[in-house]
C-alpha cells in the first residue's frame, strides 16, 4: 500500500554526509568512502509539503548553522525550532517541546489546518 506524504519532519539535519565527514576527519576521503550522501540542501527546496525543521542549538555532532542553511533553502511552508538537549539528547531533554511541536504539526496536517511560517532560525 502507498500512502503520500502530507509533511516533513527533520531534526538534526545535516549538511551531505561525506561533507560532514570531511569537516570531522579532514584526513580521510570521506567522499570516497561515503556510500550515502543525503543531500538534504540540494533537495529541500523541491519539497513542496509543509515542513517542520528542528535542531538544537547545542548540538556539538551536527552544526546549529547546517540547520539554519537547510531552513533558509526551503520553501513555504515551512517551520523552525530551537531545541535543548544536544544531537542524540534534544527529544528527551527537551521532550514537551520537541513533541508538542511534533504533536500541533501534525494535527494541523491531519485536519488540512494551515502551517504556519517560522522567522528564520536566530543565528548562532
Amino acid at each position: 500500500m502507498h500512502v503520500e506524504a502530507s509533511g516533513l519532519i527533520l531534526e538534526g539535519h545535516s549538511r551531505p554526509v561525506p561533507d560532514r565527514g570531511g569537516e570531522i576527519y579532514p584526513w580521510l576521503p570521506v567522499h570516497l568512502l561515503a556510500t550515502q550522501r543525503f543531500e538534504n540542501l540540494a533537495k529541500i527546496g523541491r519539497v513542496a509539503m509543509p515542513k517542520l525543521l528542528m535542531h538544537a542549538a547545542d548540538d556539538s555532532i551536527i552544526p546549529y548553522a547546517h540547520g539554519q542553511r537547510l531552513f533558509a533553502a526551503a520553501v513555504a511552508p515551512k517551520e523552525w525550532v530551537e531545541l535543548k538537549g544536544g544531537h542524540l539528547r534534544a527529544f528527551l531533554d527537551d521532550s514537551a517541546h520537541f513533541w508538542g511541536h511534533v504533536g500541533e504539526f501534525t494535527r494541523r496536517l491531519r485536519n488540512d489546518l494551515p502551517v504556519g511560517e517560522s522567522p528564520a532560525p536566530p543565528v548562532r
